[in-house]
């Protein structure tokens, strides 16, 4: 009984992760550069050293005549810059497809994400974005967005 009891101390350290599964809920929203509504949603996942991938679903809308309105999904990798206390900073590359001015449009992703963790682990996001939209009569969009990360 005691050996086993060493044993399984000993081999604890190999089964556990630091800061592994925390998964999170987040709904942002901001604008462009060009004045336009950026919307998204999205579900992280986050690995070991504060890395993550962040599935989401993106809506711009545009009330102006020459409307950039496009509604995309895709995949964003984060790896982490720094962390301090309770304020992280993460790199943001992606993937994203989906439909622009009712035609099919892919786009590439990239931006630096900086966060402020609360009590409960819900935490405030100010995201800095930046998309190459292929096929766009507007190529490049950027973005500011405020989002909110609630735990699930």
């Amino acid at each position: 009984m005691k050996k086993t009891l060493l044993t399984i101390i000993a081999l604890w350290p190999l089964f556990s992760m630091a800061q592994s599964g925390y998964t999170y809920l987040i709904p942002s929203a901001g604008l462009t550069l060009g004045e336009s509504t950026m919307v998204r949603l999205g579900v992280e996942y986050n690995n070991r050293y504060y890395e993550g991938w962040e599935m989401v679903f993106e809506a711009t809308l545009d009330k102006s005549e020459d409307s950039q309105e496009a509604y995309l999904a895709g995949l964003y990798f984060e790896p982490l810059l720094f962390r301090k206390k309770d304020v992280l900073s993460n790199l943001r590359f992606g993937v994203l497809a989906g439909s622009q001015q009712q035609e099919f449009a892919m786009a590439a992703g990239a931006g630096i994400e900086l966060s402020f963790v609360l009590k409960g682990n819900i935490i405030l996001s100010v995201q800095q974005d930046t998309k190459l939209v292929f096929g766009a009569d507007k190529p490049f969009r950027h973005g500011l967005l405020a989002a909110i990360k609630f735990p699930i």
